[in-house]
């Protein structure tokens, strides 16, 4: 059985978020970016979340796609595991406020993207992974039960040998299209994040000798983004074995912005179609194994409009279907 149409959920969703999800504050880094902090309302529900992980079973690591091993792992926590109903329907309310939330528009000096501050207050040590791991969950069941509209990505992962580290500019391209990242234990000095908007970066690589079907390559993926896995087909365009990439990466990365974030501090893109993100030079032994997974909270998600354009462009429904877990359906399809 159906839930409401896309059409007509921002009505109906928007109720169960009692608050806005951000609220914007001074800027904290040299990034000539909009920067917010969570908004104060969420505070009570984030302090009782944090308790509840006391007697929380450890966070998951499971296939994106048991159907699939390719597709990688998520982190996850069961719903359930909040066991307080009020508490529960709190968080729940916090998880539409991010499905419902909508990036500053293109055209503005912050579009698409905004800097993220203070994420980790009232947090313990890990709490934030169960809190991103449970939200990721959330968004999940929102729509439908596709963990391809929202995934916890783990982050721990180590380089080849010889590798130094480094990622240059990219777009994920991948079918969940707002990249929400807060980092944990941050490295100073290592790991300084780049970020670049994806028409700067054509433009530059167009200047110094990009092919035409090159650059058809990465407008072709442009054309289809949200529809799968266009990892390869858009960053092979500027990444490759060509006598031209080395120059074109080197520009990117000096043309994008830069910074060192620190605990707590981080970045939300829109990862489709404006913004590339990157890593400049980083140590993986500069943090234990088991910390390694705490440096990045990675969360890749649809909001309502990006999901609404993916399921228009796939031919899908536009209908959020009901999804039985407890309280979910109650909280989000009565009125």
């Amino acid at each position: 059985m159906a839930g409401p149409a896309y059409a007509e959920a921002s009505t109906g969703l928007e109720r169960r978020a009692s608050n806005p999800l951000f609220v914007e504050v001074e800027p904290s880094t040299p990034l000539p970016l909009q920067h917010v902090k969570l908004h104060p309302g969420w505070e009570p529900a984030v302090r009782g979340f944090v308790r509840a992980t006391e007697t929380m079973p450890p966070v998951q690591r499971l296939p994106i796609d048991p159907d699939n091993p390719d597709m990688g792992k998520r982190w996850s926590v069961e719903l359930d595991s909040v066991r307080d109903d009020g508490l529960y329907r709190e968080l729940m309310g916090l998880a539409v406020a991010l499905f419902m939330y909508e990036l500053p528009s293109a055209g503005l000096s912050s579009d698409g993207a905004v800097i993220l501050t203070r994420m980790l207050e009232h947090h313990t040590p890990d709490s934030f992974l169960y809190l991103h791991a449970w939200l990721g969950s959330a968004l999940v069941s929102i729509n439908g039960g596709d963990t391809g509209s929202a995934v916890v990505s783990p982050t721990g992962w180590i380089p080849a040998a010889g590798g130094d580290g480094r990622l240059p500019p990219h777009s994920d391209m991948w079918t969940a299209g707002y990249l929400f990242n807060v980092f944990g234990d941050a490295v100073p000095g290592q790991g300084e994040t780049t970020l670049l908007r994806i028409g700067d970066a054509l433009n530059i690589a167009i200047e110094l000798g990009m092919p035409e079907e090159y650059r058809a390559r990465a407008q072709a993926a442009l054309s289809y983004v949200g529809q799968g896995d266009l990892f390869v087909e858009f960053n092979s365009a500027f990444v490759n074995d060509t006598e031209w990439s080395t120059r074109i990466i080197e520009a990117l990365e000096e043309a994008a912005l830069r910074y060192g974030f620190s605990r707590g501090e981080g970045y939300f893109v829109n990862d489709w179609d404006l913004w590339l993100h990157g890593r400049g030079p980083f140590d993986f032994e500069a943090l234990t194994r088991e910390r390694l997974d705490h440096r990045l909270y990675r969360l890749a998600f649809n909001p309502v409009t990006l999901e609404r354009r993916r399921r228009r462009a796939l031919g899908q429904p536009l209908e959020l279907p009901k999804v039985e877990s407890r309280l979910l359906s109650k909280f989000f399809w009565t009125d």
